[in-house]
């Protein structure tokens, strides 16, 4: 089978381009063609004034020429699409129309009906656009990047769009990253017989840690909707019991870095919470596999967490909030424990149950690397993409 797969990376590399150079990779191992074609926001950003941005955002005749020629030059079977925005556009769908190949787009967040991605907004879950039917709150609001001009080009894209029913039209087949995600979707008017569902793997695939610290980590941005915040209350509930306090280590960079600093110092917490900042993949593997457990605070539908399919692989347990593709991805009481969203006290009971009972830890660390090999591996991951691809060419 032959291949075009095209992304547009973001300025802060994140899990999307993680999942492209994955599956391009693993589609290779297995004997087929792939080609790849990308743009980085980092690097052809700047050199974009504001306007030519906008209206390319919307519909970019050059992208369109782009895929178009290449189609063209090769017998491409698919045309798979990890992220078009913003400078690719959706004119990648029409090349692909206009040669009678067929497009396949992964889902990877909620862009398509939300143009801050993620659902949240302003410290709370914002569902406003979608019950609304239109970006206008979106722009009002200057969800995206926290500007009126971007956001305005944003949600004109999302606009022109739903009018010419490119969502439900020009695209064969979406690959949603999580059950929860398929249904957000399947909620706001897409077709769910077009529907597939595939988590995240990881490849290669890292050797099973050994849990010998008695500590726990987190891993991710540091940003607003990754309860961060409440991951800190828990830590000082448990720093006040007097049989002693884990340590906890957060992996990561982001917007709250400061707020998170000041807080681990105003909260005296900093004999038992460590910030590292951004390690490397290795570093973090490292730190997953030594952990009693990997902790997820995140309080917005979080589409389907890589760090949860990296713990695993590493046989590490995973406690995570139950909202999003989380609450799909792990087994709870059997390779991680679900708690509410937001509710710290709940969270340190869980904590301190798995750090004084090394028997059950485990026990779990047994099932956490059981549901990677199962659920995650990357043999039946590349296996169900190019079933996908089957069914479309179908």
């Amino acid at each position: 089978m032959r291949i075009l797969m095209l992304h547009n990376f973001y300025q802060h590399r994140g899990g999307e381009g993680v999942a492209f150079a994955v599956e391009s990779q693993s589609l290779r191992d297995l004997g087929h063609v792939v080609d790849i074609v990308t743009l980085d926001n980092a690097v052809d950003l700047p050199q974009l004034n504001p306007v030519r941005l906008a209206l390319r955002t919307i519909w970019s005749i050059s992208s369109y020429r782009k895929i178009r020629n290449l189609l063209n030059e090769k017998s491409y079977d698919v045309l798979h699409v990890h992220n078009f925005f913003p400078l690719f556009s959706p004119a990648v769908y029409d090349a692909a129309r206009s040669c009678g190949v067929p497009v396949v787009q992964t889902l990877h967040n909620y862009r398509l009906f939300c143009m801050q991605t993620g659902l949240f907004r302003d410290g709370r879950i914002c569902e406003e656009c979608p019950k609304a039917g239109n970006a206008l709150l979106g722009i009002r609001h200057r969800c995206y990047r926290g500007s009126l001009p971007a956001s305005l080009a944003c949600g004109a894209m999302l606009e022109w769009h739903r009018f010419r029913k490119t969502w439900l039209r020009k695209v064969d087949a979406y690959i949603a990253v999580s059950e929860c995600v398929k249904q957000k979707y399947v909620s706001n008017g897409w077709n769910s017989e077009t529907m597939f569902v595939k988590h995240n793997t990881v490849t290669p695939v890292p050797e099973v840690g050994s849990g010998e610290k008695n500590n726990f980590v987190t891993v991710g941005r540091l940003s607003e909707d990754k309860g961060l915040l409440s991951l800190l209350d828990a830590w000082e509930w448990l720093a006040k019991d007097t049989d002693g306090v884990p340590n906890l280590v957060i992996i990561g960079d982001g917007p709250l870095r400061e707020t998170i600093e000041r807080e681990i110092l105003t909260r005296e917490l900093s004999h038992c919470v460590t910030l590292t900042g951004r390690l490397s993949l290795d570093e973090t593997y490292t730190a997953m596999g030594s952990a009693t457990a990997t902790v997820l605070p995140s309080v917005r539908f979080e589409p389907c967490s890589r760090s949860i399919a990296e713990s695993f692989a590493k046989g590490t347990p995973v406690i995570a909030a139950k909202i999003g593709g989380a609450e799909e991805l792990l087994d709870d009481s059997v390779n991680g424990f679900h708690y509410p969203p937001g509710d710290a006290s709940a969270l340190a009971e869980i904590v301190k149950k798995l750090a004084t009972n090394p028997d059950l830890a485990s026990e779990m660390r047994q099932a956490a690397r059981q549901k990677f090999d199962t659920d995650y591996h990357p043999q039946k991951d590349v296996k169900q993409l190019v079933e996908i691809y089957s069914a479309v060419l179908n």
